[in-house]
């Protein structure tokens, strides 16, 4: 698909991360007005609701509830919109995006809500275990939750080949996933963990340079979901390049 991305018939082929990285920018930077025309609509959504949220919401409760599951089915329309300009092309979306949900996006969100629960799961009994060893100090928070959410960002980035799968109308399971990125999991953990990083960074930068204001609030929201495209982006690369390598891919039952 793209320079640098040639497939092999070997089962052992490594991600060249380098080229998805670089992929995950050029692709939807070279038919950007395409991309714009279809995740606009959701963008503005999901910036607008995550920063009137920002201001006014609280973290708990029922207000909450129907913030993140808004956020979510629209986060849904979003991602498998991107997913599928990347892998099927211009046409393969209506105009303005994916808005009518099918049974793909219900089992794009079922996968969203089995990965968080699987967060829950391995990220609090080795927070707790951290924590214990560490002890909850102020200067050890930071260090204690990146130590607690590696094991979560290993099996993430395992299975996050599902996402890319189920938007192009394939059903498969963890066990197809976790086959396909054999050898490849220090890789994905780059693809997966990279681009967030960098945007961190940049999201502090801003702070210390322009403060923290709505309008740097705002800002940063847009900026991060801009960079949510090349993340997405990079992820469908990453599945085209590894299926294309595949020898046999099993549909699950």
């Amino acid at each position: 698909m793209v320079e640098g991305m040639e497939t092999k018939k070997d089962s052992d082929v490594k991600l060249p991360v380098m080229a998805i990285l670089a992929a995950a920018f050029a692709v939807p930077w070279s038919n950007k007005v395409r991309f714009s025309q279809a995740l606009a609509i959701t963008f503005f959504i999901l910036v607008l609701v995550d920063f009137l949220y920002g201001q006014t919401g609280s973290e708990s409760g029922s207000e909450f509830f129907v913030y993140l599951i808004f956020s979510s089915f629209v986060y849904v329309s979003f991602a498998v919109t991107c997913h599928r300009l990347v892998l099927l092309g211009s046409e393969s979306v209506p105009q303005l995006g994916v808005f009518r949900w099918s049974r793909r996006e219900f089992r794009f969100f079922i996968w969203m809500i089995k990965l968080s629960i699987a967060f829950v799961v391995m990220f609090i009994p080795v927070l707790m275990l951290v924590s214990f060893i560490f002890k909850p100090e102020p200067r050890y928070v930071t260090p204690m939750l990146i130590a607690s959410s590696i094991p979560f960002l290993y099996f993430l980035s395992r299975v996050i080949l599902l996402f890319p799968s189920t938007a192009t109308d394939k059903i498969y399971d963890y066990k197809w996933a976790y086959k396909l990125t054999e050898g490849n999991g220090l890789q994905m953990m780059i693809v997966v963990v990279l681009i967030p990083v960098i945007m961190v960074g940049v999201h502090e930068l801003n702070g210390i340079l322009f403060g923290e204001g709505r309008i740097i609030g705002l800002l940063n929201l847009a900026l991060g979901y801009i960079v949510t495209v090349f993340e997405i982006a990079a992820i469908s690369l990453s599945y085209d390049f590894l299926s294309k390598n595949e020898p046999k891919v099993r549909r699950a039952d």
